[in-house]
């Protein structure tokens, strides 16, 4: 049943009638609210619920036990209740754009999911029983206000793409070593000036390394990641640099790029961004622009115009934090 694009502002309780259904595309629409009859609909696979006026997520919702996927990205939702360990096969989740401060532990309950999406909402802290969900592909935790990541993340073993862009963070832990299957690592817009030792000497499956727009004056060093040269510019600027993954782990020195925005050829050699750090701007201030002109959503609910009709999928947003690694003067809209 496909109704998004409407003035919706309650669905009425016939709904329940539907017991077959399977995909519930509601998105676009003015609901505050689901009516209790939906949990009759026990076939639903797919609900889609993005940009609508929820204040919190519908009870309902959590005797869905079927559900796969579920999308509530753009909303006013401020908490997540303990019940959503209930909904044990979802795979896809999104609370993208909403106004959480907090993940509560039933998120381990989920160890199903693979796709995880919580970036663009207030969160300072993950609880450590994200580490339950040895599933998870990708973890998108941009644009958020988080001061520490658990050690837990170490059990994320089948993760390939972790955002952790515009956040607070001062560090990352070790335990991210064991994240073999990574491929992307973007802590763009934070205040760290070191990685881990030997971190990115563990991690050689990653063709894409951001660290643009934090702290670091030095880069890591090819094998123990403890940092060996300092990143400067003659003028005394500091430039927006790339080196090539392959350059910084196998060479003993990475050579600079002679032209901003020159890229590698071919996915092993990779890219690496360091950029701007320090200046009239920390990481942590960068931060908290980027925070003011993405995440607040308008008065009427709506977004960004392009954002607001994005087609959604589990790829989707990861083009668009990664979308032409966004130069110093402005991210992408």
């Amino acid at each position: 049943l496909y109704l998004y694009s409407n003035k919706i502002g309650q669905l009425p309780a016939e709904i329940g009638c539907l017991v077959n259904l399977r995909n519930l595309a509601l998105n676009e629409n003015s609901l505050t609210s689901l009516p209790e009859s939906l949990q009759n609909c026990k076939q639903l696979k797919v609900l889609d619920l993005r940009h609508n006026k929820l204040a919190e997520i519908p009870p309902v919702i959590y005797r869905l036990r079927t559900l796969t996927t579920l999308y509530l990205r753009f909303n006013r939702i401020t908490a997540v209740a303990d019940n959503l360990r209930q909904l044990v096969n979802l795979t896809m989740l999104s609370l993208r754009e909403n106004k959480i401060r907090e993940l509560g532990s039933a998120i381990g309950a989920l160890v199903n999911l693979t796709t995880l999406d919580v970036s663009h909402n207030h969160l300072e802290h993950l609880p450590e029983d994200i580490g339950n969900c040895v599933n998870l592909s990708a973890l998108d935790l941009q644009h958020n206000e988080l001061l520490d990541i658990p050690d837990s993340i170490g059990n994320l073993k089948s993760l390939v793409r972790l955002g952790l862009r515009y956040n607070r963070l001062s560090s990352v832990p070790a335990t991210l070593k064991n994240c073999k299957s990574m491929d992307e690592f973007n802590v763009e817009g934070n205040g760290m000036t070191q990685l881990p030792d030997g971190m990115l000497a563990s991690l050689s499956g990653l063709t894409t390394i951001t660290l643009s727009r934090n702290q670091f004056t030095q880069l890591p060093h090819r094998r123990t990641g403890a940092v060996h040269e300092r990143v400067q510019h003659q003028s005394g600027a500091q430039p927006h640099r790339q080196d090539t993954v392959r350059d910084i782990l196998e060479s003993q020195g990475p050579d600079q790029a002679e032209h901003e925005g020159e890229h590698a050829d071919g996915p092993a050699a990779g890219h690496w961004y360091v950029g701007e750090h320090g200046g009239a701007e920390s990481g942590h201030q960068c931060a908290a622009e980027a925070a003011r002109r993405h995440h607040e959503p308008t008065e009427s609910g709506d977004t960004h115009p392009v954002e607001q009709h994005a087609q959604e999928d589990p790829q989707h947003d990861w083009k668009y934090a990664q979308a032409a690694h966004p130069r110093p003067g402005g991210e992408p809209h």
